[in-house]
């Protein structure tokens, strides 16, 4: 999938450890669902048919605090001889237990003290004495699960390569903060370390998966299947692979939005999201909830949270291919988040919604809808919302919309239909008229610029507006305050 080249690195770099007789290390990183685990797979088969030992291990999110597991892991699948290993088993054990009877070993570093020295030399001398002829490859995947102790011994291991015919590979999932940041720091000292990002996969490479599945009888069609498939995905391995499971990429299986989604898309989009961290699916959640684009400082206000924990979550989603221009990527994504939330945190995020929304002049329809999914009765900020009348009752709930003074611009506040200003284009009109640019408003009021020209426009033609600079003149914007801001500024209109 779109890995040749991250393997074909990976083998140069074997390549090396073993003409240098040096160690290598190199670091996987990619989003949920990449391929990292996929790669390791394959590069691990290549060192094994070209006569080389593989050592294997992967973190756990519920081993975390078990010290020393990934260690245990490594060993246990490299063939030591029976003395050696016997040895080796005593030195772990005797460290496990020290650790797991200390208060917060598994939040700690081990201690510095000799039979803990004992313990990192004893795993250093196993690893590279496996070597001959050809280095020892030592695969961990999931690193920033790893427990505490282990990375202690990795690190040891990593700190002395220079003369020890070994090559590490770690694998990592991106996260909202870099885990184990110690030990970034060290392998990014090291002269001989590598890092390979794993993007998300083109439409070239998705098609030569739709030809593969077809057995090269795809043709050109390969493509046009490969674009769906890309706009449902947005070039998550793990994503399309559910769907060319499901035959979903085939010609015929389109849909009104592209590739008709199945359960196994379904189930892969859900592992994706309880992959990554709460803080990450909560987004995806108020995501869904909005079902339009939305800034980091719109989110962090549904969620209260500070905005700037929303925005590299927003980049998580974008780099698993679940959101694209700021949304949820497909229908089905959208529907499939709301459905796997719960009830009450549902009908919250709705009514946080709706009163967001309604604050910043959003129309009527859009809070309607989202009070209508809250199932509030309650709403002090809008008048109860009929489910047939919805929208007018929201509309009578707001102030009323500005007009100029009748006895200076009688009837030049109303179009030919009569129509006043909406409570949107007041608000449009009264930040405009105060002086702010057409970019300023957008961030504002979280709309887009394109949505404030046309209020701008639909403006000018309701009160006879030439220029913008006439707005002042016909338009009160300190009459009602914008927001309590705008409130305790009057004084600059």
């Amino acid at each position: 999938m779109q890995r040749e080249e991250q393997l074909a690195r990976l083998r140069r770099t074997y390549r090396a450890c073993q003409e240098q007789g040096r160690g290598q290390v190199a670091l996987l990183s990619g989003t949920v669902g990449c391929g990292k685990t996929e790669l390791l797979e394959v590069f691990g088969e290549w060192v094994a048919s070209v006569g080389g030992r593989v050592l294997r291990a992967a973190g756990s999110r519920a081993e975390r605090g078990l010290p020393l597991g990934v260690i245990w892991q490594l060993l246990h699948s490299a063939p030591l001889e029976p003395e050696a290993a016997a040895h080796t088993d005593e030195l772990l054990a005797g460290a496990f237990d020290r650790l797991t009877g200390a208060a917060g070993a598994a939040e700690e570093l081990p201690p510095d003290d000799a039979s803990w020295v004992r313990v990192l030399h004893g795993v250093f001398t196993s690893l590279t004495g496996l070597g001959d002829e050809h280095p020892v490859a030592v695969a961990v995947d999931d690193l920033h699960h790893a427990d505490a102790a282990s990375l202690q011994c990795l690190l040891y291991v990593i700190r002395r390569l220079r003369r020890a015919p070994v090559m590490i590979v770690l694998a990592e999932t991106t996260t909202l903060r870099p885990a184990h940041p110690l030990l970034r720091a060290e392998l990014f000292s090291q002269p001989s370390f590598r890092r390979y990002t794993l993007p998300l996969l083109t439409v070239d490479a998705v098609a030569r998966l739709v030809e593969r599945d077809a057995d090269g009888r795809a043709g050109r069609l390969a493509y046009e299947a490969a674009a769906g498939l890309l706009g449902l995905t947005g070039g998550n391995p793990l994503l399309v692979r559910a769907l060319l499971d499901e035959k979903a990429g085939s010609p015929g299986g389109e849909g009104a939005h592209g590739p008709v989604p199945s359960d196994a898309f379904d189930q892969a989009v859900l592992h994706c999201l309880y992959r990554h961290e709460p803080g990450v699916r909560q987004v995806a959640r108020a995501l869904a909830v909005l079902d339009r684009a939305a800034p980091a400082e719109l989110l962090g206000r549904l969620l209260g949270v500070p905005p700037d924990s929303t925005a590299p979550a927003m980049r998580l989603l974008r780099g698993a291919g679940l959101t694209d221009s700021g949304r949820l990527r497909h229908p089905r994504i959208q529907g499939l988040v709301v459905s796997d939330m719960p009830a009450e945190e549902r009908r919250r995020l709705h009514r946080r919604a709706a009163e967001m929304l309604y604050e910043r002049g959003a129309e009527a329809g859009e809070v309607a809808r989202h009070l209508a999914a809250s199932a509030s009765t309650d709403v002090p900020w809008a008048a109860p919302v009929p489910s047939q009348a919805a929208e007018k009752a929201l509309a009578a709930a707001r102030p009323r919309a500005v007009a100029p003074e009748p006895d200076r611009h009688a009837g030049e506040s109303r179009d030919m239909d009569g129509d006043v200003l909406s409570e949107a284009q007041r608000r449009v009109a009264a930040l405009a008229a105060r002086g702010h640019t057409n970019q300023q408003i957008s961030r504002r009021l979280f709309i887009t610029v394109s949505t404030v020209e046309q209020h701008l426009t639909r403006v000018y033609r309701k009160l006879d507006v030439k220029r913008r600079t006439d707005l002042p003149e016909r338009l009160d914007a300190c009459r009602e305050p914008l927001d309590e801001e705008s409130a305790h500024s009057t004084e600059a209109c």
